[in-house]
């Protein structure tokens, strides 16, 4: 009689623990697996997150800009006809300033005697004709 040759089993340890370690390390690297790809989509909406946050950032900054160069653009304007104003009035008092020295050049008893007269007032020994009839 031929022997029987004898085919080796596997060992197994304990009752079937080689298969439930085999099972719990396919379960676990499933969910690492699964915990990587919801990091992965985290990072992405964040990456997505970030860019709007960014944009937004950048359009506020730019908007904060434009309002604040309009209000000083109006308020250079506004200034500008202000100091246009006060020019305007400058030269109409240094005009008046002008008459005033060009009077104060003459004789000082004409100018004094003429302002006199306009207030109607007399020399002491002058007569003064009134005509009564209209």
């Amino acid at each position: 009689m031929a022997k029987k040759k004898e085919v080796r089993k596997r060992p197994v340890h304990g009752d079937g623990l080689w298969d439930k370690a085999k099972k719990k390390l396919r379960e676990s690297t499933g969910f690492v697996k699964r915990q990587q790809f919801e990091w992965l989509q985290i990072f992405k909406s964040a990456k997505t997150s970030t860019k709007v946050v960014v944009t937004s950032v950048i359009l506020g900054v730019f908007l904060f800009v434009v309002v604040s160069v309009t209000h000083s653009l109006n308020s250079i304007s506004e200034k500008k006809k202000a100091i246009e104003e006060i020019e305007r009035q400058i030269e109409i008092q240094q005009r008046l300033n002008e008459e005033i020295e060009n009077e104060l050049k003459g004789n000082m008893d004409e100018i004094i005697e003429g302002r006199a007269r306009e207030l109607d007032m007399v020399y002491p020994d002058e007569e003064v004709f009134i005509n009564n009839a209209g």
